[in-house]
């Protein structure tokens, strides 16, 4: 392939890593207020020597909300700061911050994926790293080696039935791989 082409490629895969790459981002701020929420419920319980929170103190839980929106051949991004809970402490209701926990690790492991994805255009390109150690550690590169040097280029094998005799190489070759 061009040089261009794995650069699209890349561009393409950037694209996705940078995509899931602000999204374990956002999360990661959401997770931060539902600590913080979380934080102020529990020690509302909080017995003596703490000091006890205020039931009618205000606690709010927002977050930021964006939306891609396509306009005119381009892309924006509409940006909302939702209100999730505005009130009262007591009579505030529960977020347990492990739901967003496991959202963040989703997205991280998201994001490792795609990073790992960035190279992928050079690499299985033919010449490339992993290109050739699947050249070299191929099942069916060892087959096919195995076939060309027992029966050699054209020869019939003496073990081949019938129907084996009637198909090309290639065919014979994928036969022993699938």
């Amino acid at each position: 392939m061009e040089r261009a082409v794995h650069d699209e490629y890349y561009e393409h895969f950037y694209t996705a890593y940078h995509a899931a790459y602000m999204e374990h981002s956002r999360l990661l701020n959401l997770f931060r207020e539902m600590c913080w929420y979380h934080f102020e419920m529990q020690c509302s319980k909080w017995k003596h020597p703490w000091p006890q929170s205020n039931p009618k103190s205000l606690i709010v839980l927002c977050s930021v909300r964006r939306e891609q929106i396509q306009r005119r051949g381009r892309c924006a991004e509409k940006v909302t700061y939702p209100v999730y809970y505005a009130g009262h402490l007591n009579g505030a209701p529960p977020a347990p911050p492990g739901i967003i926990l496991k959202e963040v690790q989703d997205a991280l492991e998201t994001v490792r994926e795609c990073q790992s994805r960035l190279q992928d255009s050079y690499d299985w390109a033919p010449g490339g790293g992993e290109y050739e150690k699947l050249i070299k550690e191929s099942e069916s590169v060892r087959i096919y080696e195995h076939w060309r040097s027992s029966e050699g280029w054209g020869e019939k094998s003496h073990d081949v039935d019938a129907s084996e005799e009637s198909m090309s190489t290639p065919t014979h070759v994928l036969a022993g791989v699938c």
